[in-house]
């Protein structure tokens, strides 16, 4: 990590790290991977990880997207994959997801949404739809 930002310092990249994917669930996260413990408290560990080398922010889940606000400085970026309005199709290899809305609210920064989209009979309105959805949670977001 320290090797990355050593790399991009006088560049206009910002470089991330990567919590937990959000295809694992607190079972398979223990079972599967053999972690004990949390998949939030693992999270926000790699997160503070990630802003003591100084990353420019993580990909997490926005299920975790409140307490990284809450142990993150504010300026850290919080990408979260797994984004899936409550119409879209139900994706099978996503376990931690949350709405447009909820993640902005929460505190994401950049949202990654794929299958809302393409796997839409009308993508267009899709993303129309998504990104009405984003421009409210901007609106209601209280920080």
């Amino acid at each position: 990590m320290e090797y990355a930002v050593r790399t991009a310092e006088n560049s206009n990249l910002e470089i991330l790290g990567i919590t937990i994917l959000t295809s694992h669930d607190q079972e398979s996260f223990n079972e599967e991977m053999g972690i004990p413990g949390m998949i939030q408290e693992k999270v926000i560990q790699l997160a503070k990880m990630a802003e003591e080398v100084k990353l420019d922010g993580v990909v997490a889940s926005a299920k975790e997207a409140s307490v990284l606000r809450k142990n993150l400085k504010s300026d850290t970026l919080i990408v979260t994959p797994g984004i899936k309005p409550l119409w879209a199709t139900k994706r099978q290899d996503q376990s931690r997801v949350t709405t447009p809305y909820q993640a902005i609210t929460d505190g994401s920064d950049y949202l990654v949404v794929g299958s809302a989209i393409h796997k839409s009979d009308n993508p267009g309105e899709a993303a129309d739809n998504i990104v009405s959805e984003i421009e409210k949670a901007l609106s209601d977001r209280d920080f």
